[in-house]
């Protein structure tokens, strides 16, 4: 595996772990404002993190998959770790739950990789959003946990967290040009 391919796994396995993790405490504090905003707070530092040393060349041939791969092996280790330590008598580890952490995690790599671009498009945003308004249109499909009750979904903590991502990096975006053009 070359060396940009495995930056990029890295990058996939470092942000779906931080995405999954914050969603699944989420989940066990039964979507706690304090602990929904730390989880927003980790996964959006971690993206600018990512996006700060991401290139177009981070991104290149292939780049993309292997994010991806990076971000299945986070995503399966979060659940794993889940399943094994069972924190809570009603968390339940799903296929269905496994949504909510694909769609925070593929969507936050994809802002990642359009705000990577030496130009931010409009369409590319948009394209990458449009997953987050079909997850947020269907959201009574993904919720599978049976708690008492939660003072936010984790469908709401995963489109706030992506929210969040996307106005910080498109922020950083636009302060960041200024800045390279002094």
């Amino acid at each position: 595996m070359s060396t940009p391919a495995r930056c990029a796994a890295t990058a996939g396995l470092i942000v779906a772990t931080v995405t999954s993790a914050g969603l699944l405490l989420d989940r066990i504090m039964l979507g706690a404002f304090h602990t929904a905003l730390l989880g927003d707070v980790l996964t959006t530092i971690v993206a600018l993190a990512v996006s700060m040393v991401a290139t177009r060349a981070f991104f290149g041939t292939g780049g993309l998959g292997w994010s991806l791969v990076g971000a299945a092996i986070g995503i399966a280790t979060v659940h794993a770790v889940a399943i094994a330590l069972r924190p809570v008598p009603w968390l339940t580890e799903s296929p269905r739950q496994l949504v909510n952490d694909v769609t925070a995690s593929v969507a936050t790599l994809g802002l990642v990789y359009v705000c990577a671009a030496k130009r931010v498009e409009l369409h590319r945003v948009v394209l990458v959003t449009f997953p987050i308004a079909l997850y947020a249109l269907t959201h009574t499909l993904w919720h599978v946990d049976r708690a008492a009750s939660f003072s936010a979904t984790v469908q709401q903590c995963v489109v706030a967290q992506y929210v969040s991502v996307m106005l910080a990096l498109l922020a950083f975006r636009a302060l960041r040009r200024p800045l390279d053009e002094a």
